[in-house]
């Protein structure tokens, strides 16, 4: 399985730069994440080059590829990046070594992250989202089952800086409408989103006639809070709150009470 779309040896250099940027130091801990394809391929590869004693990836077949083939370009690139005595694709979920996870994501081959499969982590285990805590959906993660097993569940802040998630949007709009067979400059598109995404796209030029754009959205409801009590964050939990940068190109540095009163998208936006 090959990955023709991405350029390995500048993925390299960009894994290596955000790791410095965000100074992830996963020293001494075990990582749970998912091993999958396109750019997802690198997520347990960062873990283990930020200094995770294990990296446990788990993966499944899908129709952007099968189990075999994202396991087979894992190993190639773990080999090719000296970190494949530390990184493992698991295929099942019941694999025993799960229970030894300090910091746990919960992206799509992990998930769910419900109580049977919390129950499960140990009394050091954290989760980190690869989202903004007021995008939680209840069938991804039981944040009840996290509270009482005191289970710090940290979020995504999309505006940091080092980050700036909302930034690509433009761009991505562009491309889209591009493979449409659209062409984009002096386009005049109906843009139709929730939250703040609108606004975002419209922030910077990309050649659409900017005529009228309007756009309803109701706020997103607040998710309930995660795990709470927790004094002094343990290591696992800080490392969490840098892990998704790196791996999903995301900062989590939201609070806990962040987690109980996110940030809520404008309800109105009208751009004349």
């Amino acid at each position: 399985m090959a990955v023709p779309e991405l350029n390995i040896d500048r993925c390299a250099k960009l894994v290596e730069r955000a790791i410095r940027d965000f100074e992830l130091d996963l020293d001494g801990l075990s990582v749970l994440t998912e091993a999958a394809s396109g750019p997802f391929v690198f997520t347990p590869l960062v873990a283990a080059l930020a200094g995770a004693r294990t990296v446990r990836a788990l993966t499944r077949d899908s129709h952007y590829g099968s189990a075999l083939e994202v396991t087979t370009l894992t190993n190639e690139l773990a080999a090719r990046w000296g970190v494949a005595d530390r990184v493992e694709v698991l295929v099942s979920r019941d694999d025993p070594g799960i229970g030894e996870s300090d910091v746990v994501t919960n992206l799509g081959f992990v998930r769910p992250l419900d109580r049977s499969f919390l129950e499960r982590l140990g009394g050091s285990s954290a989760v980190a989202l690869m989202f903004e805590p007021w995008e939680h959906r209840d069938a991804d993660i039981d944040l009840a089952a996290c509270r009482e097993l005191d289970i710090p569940v940290l979020g995504t802040n999309e505006d940091d800086p080092r980050l700036r998630t909302f930034g690509y949007l433009p761009g991505i709009a562009a491309k889209l409408l591009l493979e449409l067979g659209i062409e984009v400059f002096g386009s005049r598109v109906l843009l139709v989103s929730g939250g703040r995404f609108a606004a975002e796209i419209m922030k910077k030029s990309i050649g659409i006639e900017k005529r009228v754009l309007v756009r309803e959205a109701m706020p997103a409801l607040p998710p309930r809070a995660a795990a709470s009590g927790i004094g002094s964050p343990p290591p696992a939990t800080c490392s969490a709150f840098l892990m998704t940068t790196c791996c999903a190109g995301q900062i989590t540095n939201q609070t806990l009470y962040h987690m109980s009163v996110p940030i809520r998208p404008p309800v109105r936006i009208l751009v004349m």
